[in-house]
């Protein structure tokens, strides 16, 4: 009899086959980083994952969200505050936006792209996002335009971000690996439902 795998992996990838919310594939896709990085579940982490499969529907979304702060927490060593939006100053999404264009190689290709005159086809954002990189890049490379027009919409409707969010979403690129795309695309997720409270 195989040993119990802690990180419930197998039912998490069949719960999110049937229910495929984005925070549940991220939280599943976490799950495999941080297994092959040899890392356990806390107890408390453990327990969540087993619990989430009692649920569905927007349930199930809200709780794969809150199961994706504990996956980045345990990946970064990082305690992520839970209300510190009442008490901190927040960051504007230009400031952030403003950043990442000077800071971020991969987010400049984007720009390029989306400023290259003719306009290029938005169907080749892929091929040129991933051109001359080595593959360990290219999920990463590609979550630039979900970078950029995340970021655009939230500098046209005025909003500010959590400045933990706005760190991370910062220094996205100073990860190696597939890692660096799921975070990204987890901080654009609490990023989004934050603003929605």
């Amino acid at each position: 009899m195989p040993p119990m795998d802690p990180w419930n992996e197998s039912a998490l990838i069949e719960l999110a086959a049937r229910e495929p919310f984005a925070t549940l594939i991220i939280a599943v896709q976490g799950i495999a980083l941080l297994k092959r990085r040899g890392i356990v579940p806390s107890e408390n982490l453990r327990l969540s994952l087993l619990e989430l499969q009692k649920y569905s529907g927007e349930i199930l979304d809200d709780k794969s969200g809150l199961i994706g702060l504990q996956l980045i927490e345990a990946l970064t060593g990082s305690h992520i505050p839970k209300d510190s939006s009442r008490s901190i100053r927040k960051v504007s999404a230009q400031e952030v936006f403003n950043h990442v264009a000077t800071h971020n190689p991969f987010f400049q290709r984007w720009l390029k792209f989306r400023d290259a005159r003719p306009a290029r086809d938005p169907e080749e954002w892929e091929q040129f996002a991933v051109e001359n990189l080595p593959a360990f890049q290219h999920d990463y490379a590609i979550a630039m335009r979900e970078l950029g027009q995340t970021l655009t919409d939230f500098i046209h409707d005025r909003r500010t971000l959590n400045p933990d969010i706005a760190y991370r979403l910062k220094h996205s690129h100073v990860f190696d690996g597939p890692e660096s795309a799921i975070g990204l695309l987890a901080w654009l997720d609490v990023a989004e439902q934050e603003g929605l409270m």
